[in-house]
């Protein structure tokens, strides 16, 4: 368990860096094989999988912060390769494309938007004009 927190720590320090899985697996003290089954088995989901949710997460707070960037430097930022990327895996995991994300943020930056509150508060997506469903889980 300790082995794979090592893991966990890294992957959120340096998620914007090219690490692969034998590098993972190194601090871990494991093969590469038996460090994606573990990993998979403690959290829940493969070690590729966490790692583009730190990345996704990561856009997702910079987008809302917005600071004039643009979305292929958040992309870049993050990890991702290029802004298409970005946005196959925002609108799969979050619903909207980071552009919607961020002009919903541009418009009401002082106050929460109904989209971040779908999102933080229940699990929800948003779906074309505002309307949400909650993820089975």
């Amino acid at each position: 368990m300790l082995r794979i927190e090592q893991a966990v720590v890294l992957m959120e320090a340096n998620f914007g860096s090219g690490l692969s899985r034998k590098q993972l697996a190194a601090t871990a003290g494991l093969s590469a094989f038996h460090f994606s089954r573990l990993f998979h088995r403690v959290v829940g989901v493969g070690p590729h999988q966490y790692l583009v949710g730190c990345r996704l997460r990561h856009a997702r707070e910079l987008l809302a912060v917005g600071q004039g960037r643009s979305i292929a430097e958040v992309a870049l930022e993050c990890g991702f390769a290029d802004q298409a990327h970005l946005a196959r895996h925002f609108r799969r995991a979050y619903g909207v494309s980071p552009g919607q994300f961020q002009k919903e943020h541009e418009q009401t930056s002082p106050a929460r938007t109904a989209v971040a509150r779908a999102l933080d508060d229940t699990g929800a997506r948003t779906i074309g004009r505002g309307r949400a469903f909650v993820r089975a889980r």
